[in-house]
């Protein structure tokens, strides 16, 4: 089990994340000592670890904490999502017209 002890200086991202281990919901701070899960990527405190995830079972742990990345999101809008709703519109009005 790879134990890692948070530190302001060296995991600042991770930290202004605010995350809360999922078991006790405590706050993750500077100077607490984590586990994360190699399968699930998640941290928890090491009192809720208990020498397996508590929501998988994976036994194995990373060493550090992972690089954090930025995924750029691209939304693209299909046509037919504007298209509905002027043929639903179109179809109502011949209904009521009938």
């Amino acid at each position: 089990m790879h134990v890692i002890r948070l530190r302001s200086d060296a995991h600042r991202v991770f930290i202004g994340q605010r995350r809360k281990d999922p078991i006790t919901h405590e706050l993750l701070r500077a100077g607490d000592d984590i586990v994360i899960c190699s399968r699930e990527k998640i941290a928890f405190s090491v009192e809720s670890w208990n020498g397996a995830c508590p929501l998988c079972g994976n036994k194995r742990t990373l060493s550090s904490v992972p690089q954090q990345e930025k995924i750029k999101v691209i939304k693209r809008h299909h046509w037919f999502w504007y298209v509905t709703p002027i043929i639903i519109f179109i179809f109502l009005m011949i209904l009521s017209i009938s």
